[in-house]
């Protein structure tokens, strides 16, 4: 008798292992594994809460990575002021902008700007002169192409790509 007690208390128990691991399980299928025919079949389902995890595993072979943060688009908005001399400070403002920019002038990377401190505002000063865009890896002709009066474009680029160009007029 006694035996048969503990029979059945470990059934329950490992039906609660398995309720508790897949939510509602039917007395009766277990009954029928562990208990064989013998025993009478009920089909009441067992209810109990889900069970609460505090710790968190990876499902499966290939868990889904955590989402990594898009890149905002490199775009200019406007450029303040939008005409001048060789020599003035000139304001690009847009957003996708880092710590890190290249600007492009008339197609040419100008030295002198600001790093970006918030992604929306860059400055630079018109050059006199400039050179080839040349990036890393590239063959580049050696040569320095002069600023005179006329249109430029004005054309920012980092990690992001590159943005969209804004014209500039030299005086």
């Amino acid at each position: 008798m006694m035996q048969t007690f503990f029979r059945d208390v470990v059934i329950v128990l490992c039906v609660l292992c398995v309720v508790g691991v897949f939510g509602v399980v039917l007395a009766n299928e277990p009954k029928k594994a562990l208990l064989g025919p013998q025993q009478p079949a009920t089909t009441t389902p067992i209810m109990l809460p889900p069970v609460i995890a505090t710790t968190t595993f990876p499902v499966g072979p290939n868990p889904i990575p955590a989402p990594t943060p898009t890149p905002q688009n490199l775009a200019l908005q406007y450029l303040t002021p939008y005409s001048g001399d060789v020599g003035a400070t000139v304001t690009i403002y847009g957003t996708g902008f880092l710590q890190t920019n290249t600007i492009l002038f008339g197609g040419g990377p100008v030295n002198s700007s600001t790093a970006s401190q918030n992604g929306t505002i860059l400055t630079f000063i018109v050059p006199d002169s400039v050179g080839a865009d040349c990036q890393a890896g590239m063959a580049c002709p050696m040569f320095e192409r002069l600023i005179t009066p006329g249109t430029y474009t004005v054309s920012v680029r980092n990690v992001n790509g590159t943005s969209n160009s804004l014209s500039f007029i030299v005086n």
